[in-house]
Order: structure tokens, then C-alpha cells, then sequence
């Protein structure tokens, strides 16, 4: 079934989830919002939030990052 939603996608020119919110929107009567990132302008205390968050250690122990490479690697320890 996805593959032949994809296949019907690409003829008409769309992304698959393009494809599938008109499908949705067609025949299920529902309506996905289209949002824009310029209705939303940047917010200087939330950016100022996110930046000091990114700059916490994360909340593993060396002992956890060392038992996981997987878990290591995503925090850059490995």
C-alpha cells in the first residue's frame, strides 16, 4: 500500500506526506494547518533558553557512557 502510494505521489508531482494530507483532506474531511516559519518569529528568551540548555552536561554518568557506545556517540563522547 505505501509503495503504491508513493508511486501515485511521484506522478502527481508531490512528497508522500503531501500526497497523504490531501488524501486525508479530500476524503476524510480533515485539514492539517499550514505552517510557516515566519508566522512565528524568534523568541529571544526561548533562544536564550536553548542556548544555555545546550551548553548543561548531559544527564549520564561516565560509567553509562562508557557500557553504551551507541549512547556515547550521540552525547560526542565516543
Amino acid at each position: 500500500l505505501i509503495n503504491q502510494l508513493k508511486a501515485k505521489a511521484k506522478q502527481e508531482g508531490k512528497s508522500f506526506n503531501a500526497y497523504v494530507e490531501d488524501i486525508l483532506e479530500k476524503d476524510a474531511g480533515l485539514v492539517f494547518p499550514k505552517l510557516r516559519r515566519e508566522d512565528f518569529p524568534p523568541d529571544p528568551e526561548l533562544e536564550a533558553l536553548s542556548l544555555s540548555l545546550g551548553e548543561q552536561v548531559p544527564p549520564f554518568t561516565q560509567e553509562e557512557l562508557d557500557a553504551d557506545p551507541r549512547l556515547a556517540h550521540i552525547w560526542g563522547e565516543g
